[in-house]
Protein backbone atom coordinates (compact mmCIF):
# COMPACT_ATOMS: atom_id res chain seq x y z
CA UNK A 1 0.00 0.00 0.00
CA UNK A 2 1.00 3.05 -0.89
CA UNK A 3 2.24 5.62 1.91
CA UNK A 4 1.05 9.51 2.42
CA UNK A 5 4.16 11.86 2.11
CA UNK A 6 3.56 12.74 5.54
CA UNK A 7 4.12 9.36 6.53
CA UNK A 8 7.24 8.83 4.94
CA UNK A 9 8.85 12.02 5.55
CA UNK A 10 8.23 11.50 9.60
CA UNK A 11 10.44 8.05 9.19
CA UNK A 12 12.32 9.39 7.06
CA UNK A 13 13.66 12.38 9.84
CA UNK A 14 13.69 9.74 12.08
CA UNK A 15 15.82 7.45 10.28
CA UNK A 16 17.99 10.73 9.51
CA UNK A 17 18.21 11.87 12.97
CA UNK A 18 17.25 15.45 11.46
CA UNK A 19 17.34 18.09 14.12
CA UNK A 20 17.04 20.94 12.54
CA UNK A 21 14.45 21.28 9.58
CA UNK A 22 13.75 24.03 7.06
CA UNK A 23 9.78 23.71 5.04
CA UNK A 24 9.45 26.37 2.77
CA UNK A 25 5.91 27.32 1.57
CA UNK A 26 4.34 26.40 4.59
CA UNK A 27 0.98 26.07 4.06
CA UNK A 28 -1.60 28.02 5.93
CA UNK A 29 -2.83 25.31 8.02
CA UNK A 30 0.14 24.30 8.84
CA UNK A 31 -0.41 20.03 8.27
CA UNK A 32 3.02 19.19 6.92
CA UNK A 33 4.60 20.91 10.77
CA UNK A 34 1.90 19.17 12.74
CA UNK A 35 2.75 16.04 11.30
CA UNK A 36 6.28 16.21 11.07
CA UNK A 37 7.30 18.76 14.11
CA UNK A 38 7.76 16.46 17.03
CA UNK A 39 10.15 14.19 14.52
CA UNK A 40 12.65 16.56 14.88
CA UNK A 41 14.36 19.28 17.44
CA UNK A 42 13.70 22.46 15.59
CA UNK A 43 11.04 22.89 12.82
CA UNK A 44 11.27 26.34 10.50
CA UNK A 45 8.85 27.58 8.45
CA UNK A 46 9.87 30.46 5.67
CA UNK A 47 7.88 32.07 4.10
CA UNK A 48 7.13 35.70 3.21
CA UNK A 49 6.05 38.02 6.34
CA UNK A 50 2.63 38.32 5.21
CA UNK A 51 1.94 34.60 4.31
CA UNK A 52 2.54 34.19 8.33
CA UNK A 53 0.23 36.73 9.53
CA UNK A 54 -2.32 34.81 7.66
CA UNK A 55 -1.11 32.00 9.12
CA UNK A 56 -0.84 33.01 12.99
CA UNK A 57 -4.27 31.96 14.21
CA UNK A 58 -3.37 28.34 12.64
CA UNK A 59 0.43 28.60 14.49
CA UNK A 60 -1.45 29.43 18.19
CA UNK A 61 -4.25 26.57 17.31
CA UNK A 62 -1.35 23.77 16.71
CA UNK A 63 0.62 25.68 19.84
CA UNK A 64 -2.22 25.90 22.18
CA UNK A 65 -3.97 22.58 21.31
CA UNK A 66 -1.60 20.03 19.10
CA UNK A 67 1.30 20.73 21.33
CA UNK A 68 3.35 22.43 18.72
CA UNK A 69 5.96 23.92 20.39
CA UNK A 70 8.89 23.74 18.25
CA UNK A 71 7.80 25.52 15.23
CA UNK A 72 9.31 28.95 14.07
CA UNK A 73 8.42 31.28 11.77
CA UNK A 74 11.63 32.69 9.75
CA UNK A 75 9.76 35.53 7.29
CA UNK A 76 11.84 36.21 4.40
CA UNK A 77 12.24 35.60 0.67
CA UNK A 78 13.60 32.14 0.30
CA UNK A 79 16.14 33.08 -2.28
CA UNK A 80 18.40 34.86 0.75
CA UNK A 81 17.68 31.17 2.47
CA UNK A 82 21.36 31.26 3.24
CA UNK A 83 22.15 34.96 4.66
CA UNK A 84 18.68 34.40 6.87
CA UNK A 85 19.57 31.16 8.93
CA UNK A 86 23.03 31.70 10.23
CA UNK A 87 22.25 33.72 13.07
CA UNK A 88 20.07 30.71 13.90
CA UNK A 89 21.29 27.34 13.03
CA UNK A 90 24.72 26.07 11.01
CA UNK A 91 22.83 24.25 8.54
CA UNK A 92 19.61 22.47 8.02
CA UNK A 93 19.45 18.54 8.18
CA UNK A 94 16.64 18.28 5.89
CA UNK A 95 14.74 21.14 3.82
CA UNK A 96 11.21 20.17 2.17
CA UNK A 97 9.12 21.44 -0.21
CA UNK A 98 5.49 20.95 -0.73
CA UNK A 99 3.77 21.76 -3.79
CA UNK A 100 5.60 24.97 -4.03
CA UNK A 101 6.14 27.58 -6.62
CA UNK A 102 8.93 29.57 -5.68
CA UNK A 103 8.68 33.03 -6.38
CA UNK A 104 11.60 35.07 -6.43
CA UNK A 105 9.68 38.22 -6.46
CA UNK A 106 7.19 38.05 -4.12
CA UNK A 107 4.25 39.15 -6.90
CA UNK A 108 4.47 36.70 -9.56
CA UNK A 109 2.13 34.17 -7.86
CA UNK A 110 -0.45 36.82 -7.86
CA UNK A 111 0.30 38.16 -11.37
CA UNK A 112 -0.18 34.91 -12.34
CA UNK A 113 -3.47 34.30 -11.21
CA UNK A 114 -4.30 37.37 -12.11
CA UNK A 115 -3.55 36.25 -16.15
CA UNK A 116 -5.55 32.69 -15.86
CA UNK A 117 -8.51 34.67 -14.15
CA UNK A 118 -8.73 36.96 -17.25
CA UNK A 119 -8.25 39.65 -14.74
CA UNK A 120 -5.27 41.37 -16.67
CA UNK A 121 -4.53 40.59 -20.50
CA UNK A 122 -1.65 38.23 -21.07
CA UNK A 123 0.03 37.50 -24.44
CA UNK A 124 2.28 34.77 -24.99
CA UNK A 125 5.27 37.57 -24.52
CA UNK A 126 3.85 37.99 -21.28
CA UNK A 127 3.88 34.53 -19.87
CA UNK A 128 6.73 33.13 -21.14
CA UNK A 129 8.50 36.10 -18.94
CA UNK A 130 6.76 35.07 -16.33
CA UNK A 131 7.62 31.76 -16.52
CA UNK A 132 11.20 32.13 -17.40
CA UNK A 133 11.25 34.24 -14.25
CA UNK A 134 9.66 31.29 -12.16
CA UNK A 135 12.08 28.79 -13.27
CA UNK A 136 14.99 31.40 -12.57
CA UNK A 137 13.79 31.67 -8.82
CA UNK A 138 13.76 28.17 -8.77
CA UNK A 139 17.22 27.77 -10.17
CA UNK A 140 18.31 30.35 -7.39
CA UNK A 141 16.61 28.72 -4.50
CA UNK A 142 18.05 25.53 -4.98
CA UNK A 143 21.29 26.72 -5.29
CA UNK A 144 20.84 28.23 -1.36
CA UNK A 145 19.31 24.60 -0.54
CA UNK A 146 22.23 22.67 -1.73
CA UNK A 147 24.71 25.83 0.37
CA UNK A 148 22.32 25.58 3.32
CA UNK A 149 21.40 21.37 3.44
CA UNK A 150 25.42 20.40 3.33
CA UNK A 151 25.23 17.51 4.61
CA UNK A 152 21.76 17.28 4.35
CA UNK A 153 18.94 16.51 2.35
CA UNK A 154 16.82 18.38 0.52
CA UNK A 155 12.97 16.79 -0.30
CA UNK A 156 10.61 18.04 -2.94
CA UNK A 157 6.78 16.73 -3.07
CA UNK A 158 5.19 17.70 -6.16
CA UNK A 159 2.97 16.70 -9.37
CA UNK A 160 4.91 13.93 -11.29
CA UNK A 161 4.42 16.12 -14.65
CA UNK A 162 6.97 18.41 -13.50
CA UNK A 163 9.73 15.88 -13.00
CA UNK A 164 11.54 15.81 -15.88
CA UNK A 165 12.17 19.86 -15.80
CA UNK A 166 12.88 20.02 -12.24
CA UNK A 167 15.55 17.08 -12.79
CA UNK A 168 16.87 18.66 -15.61
CA UNK A 169 17.66 21.64 -13.59
CA UNK A 170 19.29 20.06 -10.93
CA UNK A 171 21.69 17.70 -12.87
CA UNK A 172 22.32 20.26 -15.96
CA UNK A 173 22.48 23.32 -14.19
CA UNK A 174 22.70 22.85 -10.67
CA UNK A 175 25.59 19.85 -11.17
CA UNK A 176 24.05 17.42 -8.68
CA UNK A 177 25.21 13.72 -8.92
CA UNK A 178 22.19 12.11 -10.56
CA UNK A 179 23.10 8.83 -8.65
CA UNK A 180 22.20 11.25 -5.20
CA UNK A 181 18.52 11.94 -6.03
CA UNK A 182 16.03 9.19 -5.50
CA UNK A 183 12.56 9.23 -5.63
CA UNK A 184 9.43 7.93 -4.55
CA UNK A 185 5.24 8.02 -5.43
CA UNK A 186 3.43 9.00 -2.10
CA UNK A 187 -0.22 10.28 -1.55
CA UNK A 188 -1.12 13.14 -1.04
CA UNK A 189 -2.98 12.79 2.43
CA UNK A 190 -5.84 10.89 2.28
CA UNK A 191 -6.91 12.21 -1.27
CA UNK A 192 -5.75 8.74 -2.87
CA UNK A 193 -3.91 11.55 -5.14
CA UNK A 194 -0.09 10.60 -6.58
CA UNK A 195 2.34 12.82 -6.43
CA UNK A 196 6.55 12.51 -7.03
CA UNK A 197 8.79 13.29 -3.89
CA UNK A 198 12.50 13.84 -4.85
CA UNK A 199 15.57 12.80 -2.27
CA UNK A 200 18.78 14.78 -2.93
CA UNK A 201 21.30 13.69 -0.93
CA UNK A 202 23.54 16.21 -0.64
CA UNK A 203 25.56 14.90 2.46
Amino acid sequence: MTQTFYEHMAQFLRDKDAKDVVEVGLDVQLRLARALSSHCRKFYSVNFSEDHARMQGWYELARDMGGVTNLEFLSGNVLELPNLLPNLIDHADVIILQGVLIDGTGTDTDLMWKYRRGELECDDGLWRELVSRFRQAEEDAYKGFLQVAKPGHIVRFGKPEEDKKFKNMLVDKLRVDPTRIQTKVLLYGDTGNVGKAFFIDNS
